[in-house]
């Protein structure tokens, strides 16, 4: 399907890197995680009470930086800003859950066992086959990081 395709490819499109993609004059998308990496938040607003959050950066996060390479640094302080976010969100929505009025919201997440062994701009079909088959596993491996709170109904 086309538009599936133009949809994939916006939302790579990394600005001031790759051209925004036009659907119309009133839509220009580019890679979310431009504005916001963990679209948690977002999907709480929009009345979800079950969210399957995938991220990237495995548990816990590490980082090999090299100060002589400009690319690892700005990885590493991206990869850093985007982790904390996620932790942001997540606190957040927990402490949603136990604040009466608030609908109940459960959590799962999806994230690499180990750093996944592509990078943005330097990767082989061989490294992707091996990230695909990393990502399998890791979602069958998906855990509960915010369950619903027990009522005393429940028991």
């Amino acid at each position: 399907d086309l538009d599936i395709y133009r949809y994939i490819v916006a939302s790579c499109a990394i600005p001031a890197l790759f051209k925004p993609v036009r659907f119309s004059d009133e839509l220009v998308c580019v890679d979310g995680s431009a504005i916001d990496n963990c679209l948690l938040t977002p999907a709480v607003k929009a009345g979800a009470t079950e969210i399957v959050l995938i991220v990237l950066t495995e548990k816990p996060v590490t980082s090999n930086v090299n100060p002589d390479d400009l690319f690892d640094v700005i990885g590493a302080v991206t990869d850093g800003t985007l982790t904390h976010s996620v932790t942001r969100d997540l606190k957040l929505t927990e402490a949603r859950n136990h604040l009466p009025g608030f609908k109940q919201i459960k959590v799962q997440l999806i994230r690499p066992a180990r750093r996944v062994p592509i990078e943005l701009f330097d990767w082989t079909a061989e490294q992707a086959r091996e990230a695909f088959d990393m990502g399998t596993v890791d979602a069958l491996n998906m855990e509960t990081v915010i369950d619903e709170p027990k009522t005393s109904s429940d028991s």
